[in-house]
């Protein structure tokens, strides 16, 4: 493989994770909105009566959804980065 190739890979690469990136910013920002839109209407219906199962049920599903996208935003654990990491691609 060619060095312009890998280079043009390696671009690619990149441009690819940004757009995920972007992307992703952009659901959480998404689901965000939508969590304070509600935010009203989940109080009046659900925090103000009794609670029963399909309550529970709600709040499960609502509140999962929003501690795994927590999850996923947060970075790795210290001890899980690595620091030694050799760049496979020489670009001089």
């Amino acid at each position: 493989m060619s060095s312009s190739q890998e280079i043009s890979d390696f671009t690619a690469a990149v441009y690819t994770g940004t757009v995920e990136g972007y992307y992703y910013i952009a659901a959480v920002t998404l689901l965000g909105y939508h969590y304070v839109l509600t935010m009203n209407e989940e109080i009046e219906h659900i925090f103000q009566k009794k609670f029963t199962a399909s309550s529970v049920i709600y709040m499960l599903h609502r509140y999962i959804t929003l501690v795994f996208v927590i999850y996923q935003w947060s970075p790795p654990p210290s001890n899980l980065v690595c620091t030694d990491a050799e760049f496979p691609l020489d670009v001089r």
